[in-house]
């Protein structure tokens, strides 16, 4: 991993896409694997760990974000459609809002996200983008797609002095891969809504979490829409209990005369 960075570093500084204080920046002399660990989901039901991969001192890390700091810089993420930054922002937005009598709130999970998002999807999303990324970068594209290539496939971490390969999606872990999700499930939702003649009062997403509102009698229509876009990228549904649903740090409460949050 180390040699394939820096061999690909010194091509760029040869051929004038990089400057030498940028080679002097993303040069690597050594690097540490990934390490794994788990945090609790204390929201879900028997506590289940969520993977949490350590890429901090790893050979691409500072590549990945040095291309993630050109895509973001390219791209007004934040303001796309249906994105929130935290629960805070959600509470802001829906709080009060009245709903028809027919609608239900629902939440939508992305299963296993960064482990199921293709490569051809990640690249896609790029080229579509292009023409706004590259004004930020003198890396041509093709080279662009080869250091992300490189990245996607060092995929390696370690557990319990056990050494493994994560062998498909986005590494977990890495600065460059939420990103290239965000950019594919962006894809993903401009697909599906053009196409889907259903109206939500609201649809609100932050990351691979989603919450909505839509006539009963559609929700399995919309779920289904969402798990037809990639045979991968597979969505799970929370219809809550009677009170509500829960999402991120809230439960979302609707008595009929307005949305409310505990």
């Amino acid at each position: 991993m180390t040699t394939t960075i820096r061999s690909l570093l010194m091509s760029w500084r040869s051929k004038g896409f990089i400057d030498q204080e940028i080679y002097k920046k993303l040069y690597i002399s050594d690097g540490e694997l990934p390490r794994s660990y788990g945090l609790p989901k204390i929201h879900k039901t028997n506590t289940p760990l969520r993977i949490i991969i350590s890429c901090i001192n790893s050979p691409f890390y500072k590549l990945a974000v040095f291309l993630k700091d050109i895509i973001n810089k390219s791209l007004n993420i934040k303001e796309k459609f249906g994105h929130i930054k935290n629960s805070y922002e959600l509470v802001k937005r829906i709080n009060g809002l009245e709903l028809p009598e027919d609608y239900k709130i629902v939440s939508l999970d992305i299963s296993s996200m960064y482990s199921n998002i293709p490569m051809e999807l990640v690249v896609n999303s790029v080229l579509s983008r292009w023409s706004e990324m590259e004004k930020n970068t003198s890396i041509p594209l093709q080279e662009f797609k080869r250091a992300i290539s490189i990245i996607l496939e060092s995929a390696y971490f370690r557990f319990n002095d056990e050494y493994y390969e994560q062998i498909f999606g986005l590494p977990m872990g890495s600065p460059l891969s939420p990103i290239l999700a965000d950019l594919v499930i962006q894809d993903l939702e401009n697909s599906i809504f053009s196409n889907l003649r259903v109206h939500m009062s609201f649809y609100y997403r932050y990351v691979d979490d989603i919450v909505l509102a839509a006539p009963k009698d559609e929700i399995n229509n919309i779920l289904d829409s969402f798990n037809a876009y990639h045979e991968r990228i597979k969505f799970t549904i929370d219809h809550g209990d009677e009170l509500g649903v829960t999402f991120l740090d809230v439960k979302l409460l609707y008595d009929g005369g307005g949305i409310m949050f505990v």
